[in-house]
């Protein structure tokens, strides 16, 4: 109830451990990349077999991961959710979490459950968030859900000068969005946007401050398809 140690053993444990049975771990705890675990030098006792029921996950949104990587302390791994899209380089499987960089990595995942996925997958993973792997929040999947429900990750827009902007881009990702017709409204200090076709790039203006204090605004993308309820994303402009 307090969270997870992973038990680091560099060999193949499906044939020695089923899910649910109940372990004895001895030896000394370290830390990897932030992560507390037991090394391949432990003893593990097996004991009685059962079923193991996965707590509800922790919903881990892009700033809950901003924190977790920011988290300098060496620490339990806890489970969670989260929902993004899949980027796939090389051998290894990232996450874009509500942000157009990917944020989160899947680590040591059985290859059957990334088995299929090119990259470009809108996803959800639910797993144990362990480590911060070349600085993104490391993840054991226990489960991944492809969805095909439409996706945009665009970053927030934090970086507008005082002067102003006229027609600057912001890029992003954009899947399962075929049949789905953009439209775009903004809000506050944002006097224009506008969207490409496939969704992937947004024109937008905003106006000088001649004021001491921050402006915002806001732009959102509204997604709509006849016989399926609207889907909203909201970038935040300052």
């Amino acid at each position: 109830n307090t969270g997870a140690v992973y038990v680091y053993t560099n060999s193949d444990v499906t044939s020695t451990y089923t899910i649910g049975q109940t372990v004895t771990v001895s030896g000394t705890v370290t830390a990897y990349n932030k992560g507390l675990q037991f090394p391949a030098t432990s003893t593990i006792s097996v004991g009685a077999s059962g079923e193991y029921i996965y707590d509800a996950p922790e919903e881990y949104t892009a700033s809950k991961i901003e924190t977790f990587l920011n988290n300098t302390n060496d620490r339990l791994a806890t489970y969670v959710t989260v929902n993004g899209i899949i980027e796939k380089s090389g051998n290894y499987y990232n996450i874009k979490v509500g942000s157009t960089t990917a944020n989160a990595t899947l680590v040591y995942t059985p290859n059957s459950f990334t088995s299929g996925y090119e990259g470009g997958e809108s996803v959800t993973i639910k797993g144990f968030a362990v480590n911060v792997t070349s600085s993104r929040c490391g993840i054991i999947a226990t489960e991944i859900t492809q969805n095909s429900t439409p996706v945009l990750l665009y970053d927030d827009i934090t970086d507008v000068v005082a002067d102003g902007v006229s027609n600057a881009k912001a890029t992003g990702t954009a899947t399962n969005i075929t049949g789905w017709t953009p439209k775009v409204s903004y809000t506050g200090c944002v006097s224009s946007a506008s969207i490409n076709a496939d969704c992937t790039e947004i024109t937008y203006s905003v106006g000088a401050n001649t004021e001491a204090t921050e402006k915002s605004g806001t732009i959102d993308v509204t997604l709509s398809m006849d016989g399926e309820n609207d889907v909203v994303y909201t970038i935040n402009v300052v």
